[in-house]
């Protein structure tokens, strides 16, 4: 392709090879997602097992999944779609019961996009001293920006 022999590409095996590229971004901006969601849980129905590595876990995922998205903004429509996040947070919620066995966990997502990314949000719980207090840009005023 550099040199600009585009008679000679492989299309077929090029489409293929970009959506893998695809579906591995996809898998990967999913992961994050459920364990970012899984850490807020955990935060917000075990607040005597609170520490510093869950603030820095929430931390490092909401950071990612803002690069991964400025880097890619074809997984921008995936934060947007409902039932993809639904999907996440069911995944994060059976996690969660799995390693801590609260099992009262919300059926359905407690938290809007927003507050999933903003950085100064810690569902039902102060954050301890020295922690950033921003939110990502646009979550504040564009659900849909990360």
């Amino acid at each position: 392709m550099r040199a600009g022999c585009y008679a000679q590409l492989d299309l077929d095996n090029l489409i293929d090879e970009i959506d893998d590229v695809a579906r591995r971004e996809r898998h990967a901006l999913q992961s994050r997602m459920v364990v970012l969601l899984s850490h807020l849980l955990k935060w917000q129905f075990q607040p005597e097992r609170r520490g510093r590595s869950w603030i820095n876990t929430i931390a490092e995922q909401r950071i990612t999944i803002g690069e991964d998205v400025k880097d890619g903004p074809s997984l921008q429509p995936l934060l947007q779609d409902a039932e993809w996040l639904a999907g996440a947070y069911r995944r994060a919620r059976a996690r969660t019961i799995a390693k801590t066995r609260v099992a009262d966990l919300p059926e359905r997502l407690p938290w809007s996009l927003e507050q999933i990314l903003a950085a100064d949000f810690f569902p039902q719980g102060e954050v301890a001293e020295g922690s950033r207090s921003r939110t990502y840009e646009g979550a504040s005023d564009a659900p849909h920006r990360v």
